[in-house]
């Protein structure tokens, strides 16, 4: 904040509070604020609040029953990493192998009106 910013703000103040102490009644009526619906947004945020806590108790208290189960996923992944592996070789070598038996495909004869040209 520069200097004239500052003093502004300090003049601004000292006029407002020189007002009040020329008028004191003002400070002593309360000046009630009404924010509708503020009360039931509260309350509904609380009870949110109160629903993810129990869900995370609840997740906190399942979550020590499925360690191991996560834990051997890894090695559970591995394995059918191989299996998916071999599969391939073993089809890859299926393939190969009966494409090497085929015969190759005769040609057909073309015909025009079912005689044979050739």
């Amino acid at each position: 904040m520069d200097r004239l910013t500052a003093f502004v703000a300090i003049a601004h103040l000292k006029l407002r509070l020189d007002y009040l102490n020329r008028h004191p009644h003002l400070l002593e009526t309360a000046m009630p604020i009404e924010l509708k619906g503020l009360r039931a947004k509260a309350l509904k945020a609380a009870g949110h609040i109160e629903a993810l806590n129990r869900a995370y108790d609840s997740f906190n208290d399942a979550a020590p029953a499925h360690i191991a189960d996560v834990s051997g996923l890894t090695d559970q992944v591995g394995q059918l990493g191989d299996d998916l592996k071999f599969a391939a070789q073993v089809l890859g070598n299926s393939v190969a192998q009966s494409n090497d038996s085929e015969t190759a495909p005769v040609p057909e004869r073309l015909t025009t009106n079912g005689v044979s040209q050739g």
